[in-house]
C-alpha cells in the first residue's frame, strides 16, 4: 500500500496531472476499503500455502520448479541433475558450437548496418527504425522444460530472445511473413481447438483376428520390449495422447484377405485425420482416388 501511494502521488508529480484534488478524493475511498479489507477462507488458505511454500524453497535450495514441456504442470527437480542434463544436451558438437568470445556487440554493429541501409532507402520509417535498434548487450538465454509425456523425462531447450538486440526485428519479420503467408491446414489457434482435432484421430487396419483379442494388442504394445513399434504405440509415446478404445468400430467385413486389404486402403483414403502412412496405400491404384474423393 505505501508503494502504490508513493507511485501514485510520483505520477501527480511527473505528468502535471489536472483535478489532482478531486482524483484524490475518488481514490481515497477505494485505498480505505483495500486497507480494510478482509480475507476469506480460501484467500486466507492460499496466503498460508504461499507462506510455506517460500519458507520451503529457502530451506531448501537445490530444488528449481519450472513448468512441463506440456500442460499446465509445475515439475520440481533437483537443480544439480538440472544443470547436468542441460550440459549434457549442449555437449552435443553436432548441434551447438562453443564461442570464443560474446558475439553480441558484433550482432549490434550488424544490425545497425541493416537498419541504416534499410532506412536509406526508405524501406522503414524513423519511428519503424528507432524500434528496430537496440544497444541491449543482452544475448538470449536457454532454459530447458522436461517432457514429462515421455520415457526418462527428457528436457526439450527453449531458447529465449526476449531484451536481446534481435528480438523487436524479429517481432517485426514475423509480423510480416504471418500477414503475408496463407494458413497452414494443420494450424490450431489454441488448446481447445487442439481438442477437437485430436478427438477425430483415427487408425485403420485390417485383421483376420477377433477384434476383441487385436485391441487388447494395441492397448498392451506400448509395454512390449520392442525395437519395432507401430503406428499407435508410436503416437501413444511421443505426443502422450490415447485412444478411445471403447469406441472401436468395425468399418467392412470380406473373408478374403485381398478384398480386406483393398477396403483398408480406401478407408484410409477418406480419412480427416488418420495416423496411418502413406505406404498403406501403395497397392491401391491412383485412377480410384478422384472416385474416392468424391465419395
Amino acid at each position: 500500500m505505501i508503494e502504490f501511494i508513493k507511485d501514485f502521488e510520483y505520477n501527480f508529480f511527473r505528468y502535471k496531472i489536472p483535478n489532482i484534488k478531486e482524483l484524490r478524493n475518488k481514490v481515497f475511498p477505494l485505498l480505505k476499503n483495500i486497507n480494510n479489507s478482509t480475507y476469506t477462507d480460501i484467500e486466507k488458505s492460499i496466503l498460508s500455502l504461499y507462506s510455506e511454500t517460500k519458507v520451503f524453497c529457502n530451506n531448501n535450495p537445490q530444488i528449481i520448479f519450472t513448468n512441463a514441456d506440456k500442460g499446465n504442470v509445475v515439475v520440481a527437480c533437483d537443480k544439480v541433475d538440472y544443470i547436468r542434463d542441460m550440459e549434457l544436451l549442449f555437449s552435443d558438437s553436432q548441434t551447438y558450437t562453443l564461442l570464443k568470445r560474446n558475439p553480441v556487440n558484433t550482432i549490434i554493429s550488424d544490425l545497425l548496418s541493416l537498419l541504416k541501409c534499410w532506412k536509406r532507402h526508405e524501406l522503414i520509417s524513423d519511428s519503424t527504425y528507432k524500434y528496430l535498434y537496440s544497444s541491449n548487450k543482452i544475448l538470449p538465454r536457454a532454459y530447458g522444460l522436461k517432457k514429462i509425456h515421455k520415457v526418462g523425462f527428457p528436457l526439450r531447450v527453449i531458447v529465449s530472445s526476449t531484451g536481446s538486440p534481435l528480438h523487436n526485428l524479429a517481432s517485426f519479420l514475423h509480423k510480416i511473413l504471418h500477414n503475408s503467408l496463407p494458413r497452414a491446414k494443420s494450424c490450431v489457434d489454441n488448446s481447445y481447438q487442439l481438442i477437437n482435432v485430436t478427438k477425430s484421430i483415427t487408425v485403420l487396419g485390417q485383421t483376420c483376428r477377433q477384434l476383441k483379442s487385436r485391441i487388447t494388442e494395441h492397448k498392451n504394445h506400448i509395454r512390449w520390449n520392442t525395437s519395432v513399434r507401430n503406428v499407435i504405440t508410436e503416437h501413444r509415446l511421443q505426443e502422450g495422447h490415447d485412444f478411445d478404445w471403447n469406441s472401436v468400430a468395425i468399418l467392412d467385413e470380406k473373408p478374403h484377405y485381398r478384398k480386406r486389404l483393398i477396403s483398408e486402403m480406401i478407408f484410409i483414403r477418406r480419412q480427416t485425420h488418420g495416423l496411418n502412412l502413406q505406404t498403406d496405400m501403395e497397392g491401391l491404384p491412383k485412377a480410384y482416388l478422384p472416385i474416392i474423393d468424391k465419395l
